[in-house]
């Protein structure tokens, strides 16, 4: 059923794009974090 197998294939994607992109936005939260840990450091040590 090719119907089928493209749903199959569209819901596949999405879920590797999104799952993508939701590890790339933990990335980002964990590099704002230890950016925002390191200016008050600085600014903690001025």
């Amino acid at each position: 059923d090719i119907k089928r197998a493209r749903s199959v294939g569209t819901s596949s994607f999405l879920s590797r794009a999104f799952s993508d992109q939701s590890s790339r936005h933990d990335a980002d939260l964990v590099n704002g974090r230890d950016r925002y840990r390191d200016h008050l450091g600085l600014s903690l040590k001025s």
